[in-house]
């Protein structure tokens, strides 16, 4: 019997039991509010909340209109730097802002 790489078997067992898209949710979220702290320090990532990534579509509040339009202005840079980190296969196509 050939030894598989835990990849491999968390992969399936993730898909196995349907819990596989929630994991790789987290993960963006994870990664995005990093990537809001490093671009924006402490202050900023405070200023904005990631809620939750469905469909290509990572939703953010922002505690002012200006913090989203700054993030609107960097929109296609951070997907870059998601995609970048995570992987060319990352399924975020944009930002969206919610109350």
């Amino acid at each position: 019997m050939a030894l598989k790489s835990i990849k491999t078997l968390l992969s399936r067992t993730l898909k196995r039991y349907g819990i596989a898209q929630g994991v790789e949710a987290a993960q963006i979220m994870e990664t995005m509010e990093g990537e809001l702290k490093a671009r924006w320090g402490e202050d900023g990532a405070r200023s904005m909340r990631v809620r939750y990534v469905r469909d290509g579509v990572i939703a953010l509040s922002c505690t002012s209109s200006v913090w989203a339009q700054e993030v609107k202005i960097h929109e296609q840079e951070i997907i870059a730097a998601l995609k970048k980190k995570m992987g060319p296969k990352v399924p975020i196509e944009r930002i969206r802002f919610i109350a």
